[in-house]
Formats: structure tokens, C-alpha cells, sequence
């Protein structure tokens, strides 16, 4: 895996492309790909599913004030969110962290507003297994951007039982089975606003779940930037 230093100084193919060099502020893509597959489109400010005719889709979610995605997880960018997700691509952090920055100043999502980034945390057996929090490592890239405006925390929110992976539930079972949260010192969300970043929405019923239990902790408000949002079936 070439490291930080090689991807941001030395050139490289376009991992979308394959043309030479990939170099777009340091990213393992060119900037070709990105004007031509960053498209803006319409999408619910809830839940970020694409709209027709400018109306809400009535698969919204309920306790999240605004929901952002900087890419639809569908070729070619679905394979990088999933080799992100699930090998060992950690150099990509601040590339794709730059990604959700544009997409959430494209769609007039102040991240400033938010006083506490969490990330959605994995169950136990996955961050054993894996060895790394996506999630965490995406947070982590956009508070250096924060100039302490947030505060970047990867323990507030907490799974209070591990549930099976989003890969091996129906869509049914993802939106009626509620992942269990819990909110280690709750006084640190009361009364603030909440960012939630996570890498792959797909149902949004995690996401949810989430902002419904800092809700109740007292967070006045919950949004959530995502790096890729799955289409409607």
C-alpha cells in the first residue's frame, strides 16, 4: 500500500481512470474524475436520496435535521468507499475527508454549527477484527480542518449491543431492527448540535437510531455528513 508521503509527491494512476498522473490534491484520483463524477444533484435534506421533481422522498428519516453525501455509492466511486471500508486504504482519510468538506459546502451544511463530529461507532467483534474505525479515521481527517471549532470524539456514542453488519440484514430487518445506543456522559451533547459522519448509508435506519438516542441525551439538533449514500432499491 504506498504510504501518505508516495501518494501525495510521487505520481500515480488514477484509481477511477487509470490515467497518469492521479495527483488532485494529493488524492489517488485525478481531478478529471472528479469534476466529471461529483455531479450535484437534488437530493432530501433528511435522508439524501436523489429527488424527483424537487419533492421528499417518503423514506425520510425522522430524527436527523439535515443529511449530506458527498458520493452515491455506484460506479466507480462505490469501489472506493468499499475499499475503504473494508482494506487496509487508510492513506485515502484526507482525500475523501476533502470529498465531504466540498459536498457539504455545495449543499450549505455548516459543519461549525455542529460543536460535537462523532462517528458511527462498529461493533466489537468488526473493530477487533478490522483493526480500525473507517468512520473515526474520516473524522478525524475533517476535524484537523476545524480550527477547534468541533470537538472530534470517537467514544461518546457507543453501541450498547453488537448487531449484524448492515451486509447480512434484508431491508426490512435494517430499518425495523434498531441498533441499541448509549451516550457516555450525556452532559457532554445537552444542549449542543451534533455532527455524525459515517462512510456507507444505506437504509439510514443506523444513522437514525443514532440521532434519536443523542436526541433524548439532549443534543439539541443531529445531522450527519456521510461519504457515500446507497440509491433507493
Amino acid at each position: 500500500m504506498p504510504s501518505a508521503w508516495l501518494q501525495r509527491y510521487l505520481p500515480t494512476r488514477c484509481v477511477l481512470c487509470g490515467r497518469w498522473p492521479s495527483h488532485h490534491q494529493g488524492a489517488p484520483w485525478c481531478s478529471a474524475c472528479v469534476q466529471s463524477c461529483l455531479t450535484v444533484r437534488l437530493r432530501c435534506p433528511r435522508c439524501a436520496l436523489p429527488l424527483a421533481h424537487g419533492r421528499r422522498t417518503h423514506r425520510c428519516v425522522e430524527h436527523l435535521g439535515r443529511t449530506v453525501t458527498a458520493l452515491d455509492y455506484a460506479p466507480p466511486w462505490q469501489d472506493v468507499a468499499l475499499d475503504f471500508k473494508k482494506q487496509p486504504q487508510l492513506a485515502w482519510a484526507p482525500a475523501l475527508a476533502r470529498l465531504m468538506q466540498r459536498a457539504a459546502r455545495t449543499a450549505e451544511l455548516p459543519l461549525h454549527r455542529s460543536r460535537w463530529w462523532l462517528p458511527i461507532p462498529m461493533a466489537a467483534a468488526r473493530l477487533r477484527q478490522r483493526g480500525f474505525n473507517h468512520a473515526w479515521l474520516l473524522t478525524q481527517a475533517l476535524a484537523r480542518h476545524s480550527r477547534g471549532v468541533a470537538h472530534a470524539h470517537p467514544h461518546v456514542l457507543q453501541r450498547a449491543h453488537d448487531a449484524l453488519p448492515q451486509h447480512q440484514r434484508g431491508r426490512a430487518q435494517r430499518l425495523n431492527d434498531q441498533v441499541a445506543w448509549q451516550v457516555a456522559e450525556p452532559q457532554r451533547v445537552a444542549g449542543q448540535s451534533v455532527l455524525l459522519i459515517d462512510d456507507i448509508m444505506t437504509t439510514g435506519a443506523t444513522l437514525d437510531s443514532a440521532a434519536r438516542c443523542l436526541r433524548q441525551a439532549g443534543a439539541v439538533r443531529v445531522d450527519a455528513l456521510v461519504l457515500a449514500r446507497v440509491p433507493a432499491p
